[in-house]
């Protein structure tokens, strides 16, 4: 606490917001004086500081107990002479030093005889001041001391509770963090700073240990606290405010996450250059509310703006935090080529600045196969999902919500392989991470809605119509309503409505999607797309062949006017075009197939059974265009491979099938026996499925 009271900074303040980096810190780093720190926090008060309150306080905070002051006492005695003039125990000077501190404690009694009585009278007013000052500073010193003193108190009888002379019970760190919290308000009602700090340091271990909802409890606790204590309108309260805000979000609460960041920003929107990386935290973490909101192109405004205020301090942990959060935001937009480069950098950063075992580190790896996942290297991405994987169950626990992230990463990168019962059984084991967190209802309707995905893939269709649901009545739940990811939940919905042969619901959901999208025209354009897409697909059902050939122009038109599209998209509505044409306008259906082809090419790599499926689309152009032999080669081959890779009864190879039946028929052969029992049970496959 002497540190920051002289120098404007914590010794450790690079590893703040790291937890373990902290820990390594205070064990093995050793820290700058207070003056060199005072340098870059506060100027005029480096100035103010020598080398005799330098040597003091690095005494007090030395590495080895031995060469620390032997009591508090002893310590207070050190400054004591400070205060008075007289040469400090820490500072172990020579001769010349010791002479100097004498001069500087006599100076009026060297001074000229003849102004002593003038002299004399000022020594007398400089007496008196100095006096004050030193009654004044003293008090203050014993104040803190009283609340140093107070706290540690507190910790150490805190962890008793873990020493198994007082507890014969194994306690866990949930346990104790519990005892903590709960004893904190209790013990403490007279002391709102000291309480603030304990509440802080507890709150976020709550949170690094992913149990969001007691964070959020410690942090509204120690939000009153440091009103108490420092003042409502106080850089403190600015800063609890923006824990709290990112807490919230956490847990779904994203009414009052935004409300609280938004009052963290105004009070340390005040703050000036140079005591402002509080700042670049709230850009942050009002940037990762975006995000979960599912805005990425104002998530990655304010990421930029927090990243520019961390860079002028170049504190590699929270800097590569940011910059981090930033790589995320580029990849949610499809900027998958800016944001592959910038992923490689922060993991190797990372890894020199925090070494291997730390959380941060695989946190990088996932997101470096997200990258590689996204321009089509799924097994590159694979391969780093499970080595991230390993290192977060070793370091973390299986059900930290960092752990199941990457859990539903792999389960995605399985999914776009055609794996699906490997990615059915890592989303379900996502879920059963999300029931175990308390207040993960969020994350917990994200894997719901995932896992539907592969579901109906899987050909079951009635199940993943299930799972959408509860998704959207969990996200409804915690204020997700109103949304773009409420319109994503309700257009997948839809789409199983339209292959469960549901068409009202379907319709009634597409209504409500494409609504939103008129009312938030610049920030769901790609859900634009996708709802005129399953509503083209709907009509096609509904044997509205006109309104059906209008919304799929509408879809591809709004596909181009978005740069973010996604690659996969994109093709599937292309392609889901140029089958609708294949019939009577072949010639501009092979045109699209063709484009789609290339892009999940270039998305998925040379053997994905996406390509499978575009050439089952393609083969149907073929036989529109008159080009048989061409159409049942290619579609006996599509159709072929898909069952090899995907299995008889999944959603694709029924859908080759039914297209393969229509090739034959086209050509006016008879469709061979199985091919005409798959294929009528592919017939409902075909929409929503290209």
């Amino acid at each position: 606490m002497l540190y920051e009271l002289l120098s404007g900074a914590h010794p450790f303040e690079a590893q703040r917001s790291d937890f373990l980096a902290l820990q390594h810190a205070v064990t093995d780093v050793e820290p700058s004086s207070p003056s060199s720190a005072a340098q870059g926090a506060n100027a005029a008060l480096a100035l103010q500081l020598d080398r005799d309150l330098d040597s003091a306080v690095l005494k007090a905070i030395r590495k080895e107990p031995a060469a620390r002051y032997a009591s508090v006492e002893k310590f207070s005695e050190d400054l004591g002479r400070y205060l008075d003039g007289y040469p400090l125990e820490a500072s172990q000077g020579n001769t010349r030093y010791r002479i100097g501190k004498f001069v500087g404690r006599h100076r009026l009694g060297v001074a000229a005889s003849a102004a002593f009585i003038l002299l004399l009278a000022a020594f007398s007013v400089t007496s008196a001041l100095l006096a004050a000052r030193v009654t004044r500073e003293r008090n203050e010193a014993q104040q803190q001391r009283v609340r140093a003193q107070k706290v540690s108190a507190f910790l150490d009888s805190m962890f008793q509770g873990a020493d198994p002379r007082y507890n014969s019970g194994a306690l866990t760190a949930r346990d104790l963090l519990d005892q903590g919290a709960a004893r904190v308000s209790k013990e403490l009602a007279a002391e709102p700073q000291v309480r603030a700090s304990l509440l802080e340091t507890i709150g976020q271990s709550y949170k690094h240990l992913g149990f969001y909802e007691k964070a959020v409890e410690c942090f509204r606790e120690e939000a009153k606290a440091v009103a108490q204590g420092y003042g409502p309108q106080s850089e403190e309260m600015g800063r609890i405010l923006r824990q709290l805000g990112d807490s919230e979000r956490q847990i779904g609460k994203m009414a009052d996450a935004e409300k609280h960041l938004r009052e963290s920003l105004a009070l340390l929107e005040k703050l000036p250059p140079g005591r402002d990386l509080p700042l670049a935290h709230a850009f942050n973490n009002m940037a990762l509310l975006m995000e979960t909101r599912g805005d990425a192109a104002n998530a990655e405004a304010y990421f930029r703006r927090a990243v520019a205020i961390a860079g002028k301090y170049r504190r590699d942990a929270d800097y590569l935090t940011m910059r981090s959060n930033l790589n995320v935001a580029l990849m949610n937009q499809g900027k998958d080529t800016e944001a592959e480069p910038m992923a490689r950098e922060i993991l190797a950063e990372r890894r020199k600045v925090l070494g291997e075992s730390n959380p941060q580190v695989a946190t990088s790896m996932r997101q470096l196969g997200t990258a590689l996942s996204n321009l089509g290297r799924a097994r590159e991405a694979e391969d780093l999902y499970r080595e991230a994987l390993a290192k977060q169950k070793a370091l973390l626990r299986p059900d930290h919500p960092d752990t199941v992230t990457t859990v539903a990463a792999l389960a995605t990168v399985l999914r776009d392989e055609g794996r699906f019962a490997e990615s059915e059984s890592e989303y379900r084991e996502a879920l059963e991470s999300d029931a175990r967190n308390a207040g993960q209802h969020r994350a917990e309707a994200s894997h719901d809605n995932a896992l539907a995905y592969v579901l109906f893939l899987e050909g079951r269709t009635d199940e993943a119509a299930q799972l959408v649901q509860r998704a959207l009545n969990i996200l409804r739940v915690d204020g997700g309503g109103g949304s773009v990811r409420e319109a994503q939940y309700l257009t997948r919905l839809a789409m199983m409505n339209t292959g469960r042969g549901d068409f009202a619901a379907a319709n009634s959901a597409l209504q409500q999607v494409l609504q939103f999208c008129a009312r938030n025209a610049e920030k769901s354009q790609s859900e634009s797309a996708e709802a005129e897409f399953q509503l083209a697909e709907l009509q096609v059902r509904q044997g509205k062949l006109p309104d059906a050939d209008a919304n799929y122009k509408k879809a591809l038109e709004s596909d181009r006017a978005n740069r973010s599209s996604s690659g996969f998209a994109k093709a599937a509505h292309l392609l889901g075009y140029a089958s609708f044409l294949a019939t009577h306008d072949a010639r501009q259906a092979e045109k699209m197939a063709i484009e789609a082809r290339d892009i999940e090419a270039k998305t998925f790599g040379a053997d994905a059974w996406l390509l499978d499926l575009a050439d089952s689309v393609t083969a149907t152009v073929y036989a529109g265009e008159g080009r048989y032999a061409e159409a049942r080669a290619l579609g006996g081959k599509s159709y072929s491979n898909l069952r090899g890779k995907l299995g008889a009864d999944a959603r694709a190879p029924l859908a080759a099938a039914a297209r393969l039946a229509a090739v034959y028929r086209a050509m006016g052969k008879p469709v061979p026996g199985d091919l005409a029992d798959t294929g009528a049970k592919g017939r409902s496959a075909l929409c929503c499925f290209y």
